[in-house]
């Protein structure tokens, strides 16, 4: 008989946000993939998930942590463990927000720029204490594909009215 590994609680908690989040497995196939792996586990952190194990600074697409890319690479290719286990219901009501922005992502920009574009905005709001123009002026001046007025006046309200700034 073969043995199913088991998954790890510290990798366990972070695969389940994500799926609560985004109802897929994570993968690490594509850039893209791991790119809305981070981006998730970023703004999963800044609504009050317990992921204060990992720390994210500012790279090149934005909020990011070598440490949780490493819980990423570490899972098991046969994730089935997982549909055993739910999230408690003061972790679902602390992301829930993080389920709205995901899902709010305007028809003409992916929805894994979308929370690149609301990481990183909020990462700057939150490390430079900047205002709505300054805010929006840095994230072109660091990320200059960011450029559309709408999609960043909408990120910043939707931020807003979930009480991030």
């Amino acid at each position: 008989m073969i043995k199913k590994p088991k998954i790890s609680i510290e990798k366990l908690y972070p695969l389940l946000i994500f799926n609560f989040v985004t109802e897929e497995l994570p993968t690490n196939s594509t850039y893209e993939d791991r790119l809305m792996w981070q981006k998730v586990g970023y703004l999963a952190q800044q609504f009050g998930a317990s992921l204060s194990d990992f720390s994210f600074t500012w790279y090149k697409a934005g909020p990011y942590s070598p440490a949780y890319t490493s819980v990423l690479y570490s899972l098991p290719d046969n994730l089935d463990d997982m549909y055993n286990y739910r999230l408690d219901e003061s972790v679902i009501e602390k992301i829930e927000p993080l389920k709205e922005i995901y899902e709010s992502a305007p028809h003409d920009i992916s929805v894994v720029k979308w929370l690149e574009l609301v990481a990183s905005l909020l990462y700057i709001v939150k490390e430079m204490g900047l205002d709505k123009d300054s805010s929006i002026k840095t994230l072109k001046r660091r990320k200059p594909f960011f450029n559309n007025t709408f999609h960043n006046n909408t990120a910043w309200g939707l931020l807003e009215n979930l009480g991030m700034i």
